[in-house]
């Protein structure tokens, strides 16, 4: 120890390529799984828009083109909704990325600080509890917007099988 390190270093310096390691490959799959599922949002309520844009295109009766227009209404609220979702997990992935950062620094410092300091140093990292309900209702209102405009589209759908059409 007579070159001023601590007796840990080598120790130190292992446990922090260990814990970054593991932080980038957690980041890697929640950002992977993140991107997919607002993706098929995006891909679902776009067939959507396209389906019932279709519908209200072709030949029908008044209330066809009343629900294929409500049906293409909500698809794309859903591709809104789908797009803010996206925007708003970009700027919370890359909080995320910065915030594994700083939590492993925080780890190894706290290797040589009390709990008290550890703890106070960990809560300026946590997402805020709005900005995580914001996603989710994000998500959940893109959903909910495509499952409404299936409802809205299936009417019409029906009416035409039933014709023959």
């Amino acid at each position: 120890m007579s070159n001023g390190q601590h007796p840990d270093a080598d120790n130190l310096v292992s446990l922090k390529a260990r814990l970054n390691a593991i932080s980038d490959i957690t980041y890697a799959h929640t950002l992977e799984w993140q991107l997919e599922f607002v993706k098929h949002l995006f891909i679902l309520n776009g067939f959507g828009l396209a389906a019932a844009a279709t519908m209200v295109a072709g030949n029908g009766t008044h209330a066809l083109h009343v629900l294929s227009s409500r049906a293409a209404s909500a698809f794309g609220v859903g591709l809104v909704f789908a797009l803010s979702l996206m925007l708003l997990r970009l700027l919370v992935n890359w909080d995320a990325l910065r915030n594994s950062v700083v939590f492993v620094e925080i780890l190894l410092r706290q290797a040589m600080q009390d709990d008290a300091t550890f703890e106070k140093s960990m809560k300026h990292l946590q997402t805020p509890k709005c900005i995580q309900s914001g996603t989710f209702l994000l998500g959940f209102m893109s959903c909910l917007a495509f499952m409404f405009g299936l409802w809205c589209l299936g009417a019409p759908l029906r009416a035409l099988l039933t014709q023959g059409i």
